[in-house]
């Protein structure tokens, strides 16, 4: 009997490569997790979500846990939404998002 499987999917190329290679090996009851932490970027995650989902066919659960973790993430959430800081990096990353996850 096949087990469920649940993807986490950011929208972002690793997630969705998960997400494709998961399709490939034949999960019948296959559905993404989309979580809104309250990331700077999350809209466009969200849509990409969204559109690869559709695609392929696979359910799409979104989870908001943005009240839950208010004080945590509104420290990380402190660097502008896009663009790059002095040193190149880019200031949508967020330090310690699996942490806020987990």
């Amino acid at each position: 009997m096949p087990q469920p499987t649940l993807v986490l999917l950011s929208g972002g190329l690793d997630s969705v490569a998960a997400l494709l290679l998961e399709c490939k090996c034949g999960g019948d009851q296959l559905e993404a997790l989309f979580i809104d932490y309250g990331q700077p970027m999350r809209e466009r995650e969200q849509a990409a979500a969204v559109d690869v989902c559709r695609a392929l066919s696979v359910p799409l659960r979104s989870l908001d846990i943005r009240s839950a973790f208010g004080a945590v993430t509104d420290s990380l959430m402190a660097s502008p939404a896009s663009g790059r800081d002095p040193d190149g990096r880019d200031t949508a990353f967020l330090p310690g998002r699996n942490a806020v996850l987990i």
